[in-house]
């Protein structure tokens, strides 16, 4: 047995529960991310194993099932292969495993896997708890869990630090968020994440695997409402190699000499790179008169138009979503628009970016209303946090709707909307409550009153994931999830499509685009530019959203564990590997505190609860664009090195000079960090070199 599990987890909830694992098979580290003439990951050669946080799921949903009396069931999809990680999840203690596999579903995206997972569910007879690992290792998407939750009309939540009964029915979690933790009680039956920390990994030998094994095969002929895997509203339309993008220099000497070396090249790729800032897109539409704005274009606003109509939001208990065990999420209207053409993107050279052009685009919200006035096109920026990574998600949605001639619609609880408008925003919808699956059913209610936006952009948060997850699946639209980088390509008949790229398996670049409508994406917020405001342009246009709580669900005990925001905001941050032990951070604090840098780390660091999740880099975690990063004990896997790709200045030190870090750095000391550390601290007090302030003052 590879876990152990203890009795008293599954006390307290009044009956023996039926605990699901919903999991995925991955391929290895090494896979070169390469797709065939579909789209689809060539398999061949390569053995898949259980995403590793999937094996927290598969923990504790035996946990769960065995102490209370109950039973557990593992479902996975895939083919026929992949019936190997439901025999390990038996040998770990599961009771059964199913297998979902069919030819028709290769190539589903999110939205397709997440209705075969919830039609598959449904086949289980009555289910209690939904579990699912936090994120893939091989895209790190998150989103087929709340899509499952949307589908089965369960609340969600995660990821999960722990789990007990709270009585009546109900199930009590503390979760990890974004720099925070909170305890939240679900009614059951319901859907939960698991965080990487809450336990031992389910693992047993393939010697122990039992063979037969209680595993069942449901083709898609035995499951209701799904679809195939090439009616997929996204797609991933190629995989490129990560193309060189530094040219490394490793420095020889003392330490003392490399770090003052190290430091004259930093001060110099500091001076060569100083530019004017960026500034927001101009507003669509003309500021009310009397009002002073100089970024402005044509159009015009009613006086007096700023506020506010207010929407009623259907009640938790009614709508397609809420109809439980799960109807079909309701369609957009006819009219909405239709899909369109398939188009490739092309990343800027260097940077992981996408190249935009200017493509006028048809169709938008109804512009009637408080919102009379707005031109072109919606692009709604939705963002439970508007004063963190929101600014930056309104900035980036402002560049995407000058170029297809539209306007932008910030969805947010509660924000000054001057603020709104000066970080993007040319109209606003404020929602009065936050709680995620309302929020989901209120804005999907608005969509179809309003008419599709042309595309609906979120940050990579819990909550804006999970709103974004359920609004895909209520409009029926799929969902592009943690871009690292999108903009606007022509499709060939002259239409514009939201493209985006994102890291995938073996350190490469996904290029995804969508057929939904409208598109909808999430954006890794740390990845993009940090604009300028816009000058004082006067209010815009506000209509109020009804928002009510979620029954299913109440959440309390908030405690910030950390500044969320602070890796995006910092100039400066430094890396930690496992090459630095947790009793050896306090060395680093001279350099810190010389360069004014902020922390971060890889996955294993973070596993191990040296630093706070939130300070995860790369594929799996987050990605930043600072001046200047230093990596310190970091081996370099591309997984991590990923998060940190469009860092202008990358400095790594590690003892090894074959370390494959030095492969992805500008500047490389090569030397063990201890004797390092010091006199790089000493060099920057000397030099005063500090990398120019990332966020505009």
């Amino acid at each position: 047995m590879g876990t152990t599990q203890n009795p008293d987890d599954g006390a307290g909830y009044g009956r023996p529960l039926h605990a699901v694992a919903l999991v995925k098979q991955v391929p290895p580290a090494d896979h070169p991310g390469t797709l065939d003439g579909r789209g689809r990951l060539l398999r061949d050669g390569f053995t898949a194993e259980l995403n590793p946080w999937c094996r927290r799921a598969v923990t504790r949903a035996v946990e769960l099932g065995r102490g209370s009396g109950g039973r557990t069931t593992v479902v996975t999809m895939g083919p026929p292969a992949a019936a190997d990680v439901l025999r390990e999840a038996v040998a770990c203690g599961a009771d059964e495993g199913v297998l979902v596999s069919d030819p028709a579903l290769a190539g589903a995206d999110c939205l397709v896997t997440a209705k075969a997972l919830a039609a598959a569910v449904r086949t289980l007879g009555p289910v209690d708890l939904l579990l699912v690992g936090r994120g893939t290792v091989d895209g790190g998407t998150g989103a087929v869990g709340p899509m499952v939750a949307a589908l089965l009309g369960l609340p969600f939540a995660g990821p999960a630090l722990s789990v007990e009964a709270a009585g009546d029915g109900r199930l009590r979690a503390v979760l990890q968020l974004d720099g925070l933790t909170e305890t939240a009680e679900l009614a059951l039956p319901a859907v939960l994440s698991v965080a990487e920390r809450s336990c031992r990994p389910a693992k047993a030998p393939r010697d122990t695997w039992p063979d037969p094994a209680p595993v069942r095969t449901l083709t898609a002929g035995r499951l209701a409402g799904i679809q195939p895997g090439a009616a997929s509203p996204t797609r991933v339309d190629r995989v490129l190699p990560a193309a060189p993008t530094r040219r490394p220099v490793l420095l020889s000497g003392t330490p003392a000499e490399q770090a003052a070396r190290a430091v004259e090249l930093v001060a110099t790729r500091t001076a060569a790179a100083a530019s004017p800032p960026v500034s927001v897109s101009p507003r669509a539409h003309r500021a009310a008169p009397g009002t002073a704005c100089d970024l402005v274009e044509p159009g015009a606003v009613p006086a007096g138009s700023r506020r506010t109509g207010s929407r009623a939001a259907p009640s938790p208990g009614a709508g397609p979503e809420h109809d439980r065990p799960g109807a079909a999420p309701g369609a957009l209207p006819a009219g909405s628009g239709a899909p369109w053409s398939r188009t490739a993107l092309s990343p800027a050279a260097g940077t992981g970016r996408v190249r935009s052009e200017s493509v006028a685009a048809p169709g938008g919200l109804a512009a009637g209303g408080a919102f009379a006035g707005l031109r072109g096109p919606g692009v709604l920026a939705v963002s439970g946090e508007p004063e963190g990574g929101g600014r930056v998600l309104l900035g980036e949605a402002a560049e995407i709707a000058a170029r297809i001639g539209g306007h932008v619609v910030a969805v947010t609880p509660g924000a000054d909307p001057a603020l709104l408008a000066g970080w993007g925003a040319d109209a606003a919808v404020r929602l009065t409550g936050a709680d995620p699956r309302p929020a989901a059913a209120a804005l999907a209610g608005w969509i179809r009153g309003s008419g599709a936006p042309w595309a609906v952009l979120g940050g990579a948060t819990a909550w804006d994931r999970e709103v974004l997850a359920r609004l895909a699946v209520l409009l029926e639209a799929g969902l592009l999830s943690d871009l690292t980088a999108a903009s606007v390509r022509s499709d060939g008949h002259g239409l514009p499509r939201l493209v985006g790229g994102k890291p995938s398996a073996g350190g490469t670049l996904a290029e995804v685009a969508s057929d939904g409508v409208p598109q909808i994406a999430t954006l890794r917020t740390g990845s993009l530019a940090v604009r300028e405001p816009r000058a004082a342009c006067g209010p815009i246009p506000e209509e109020l959203l009804e928002v009510p709580g979620d029954p299913l669900l109440r959440r309390s005990g908030r405690r910030t564990e950390d500044d969320f925001d602070a890796l995006e905001r910092a100039a400066a941050v430094i890396g930690l590997g496992t090459g630095v032990a947790p009793g050896d951070h306090v060395e680093v604090e001279p350099l810190r505190a010389a360069l004014g840098a902020e922390y971060a780390a890889t996955r294993k660091v973070t596993d191990a609860g040296a630093l706070p999740h939130s300070r995860q880099l790369g594929v799996t975690g987050r990605d930043i664009a600072p001046r200047l990063y230093v990596a310190l004990g970091v081996s370099g896997s591309p997984h991590h090195m990923a998060g940190v790709r469009r860092a202008h200045t990358v400095l790594a030190v590690n003892s090894d000079p074959d370390a494959e870090v030095f492969r992805h750095c500008d500047i490389g000391i090569v030397a063990d960090w201890r004797a390092v550390v010091p006199a790089l601290a000493e060099a920057f007090r000397r030099t005063a070199v500090r990398a120019p302030a990332a966020t505009p003052a």
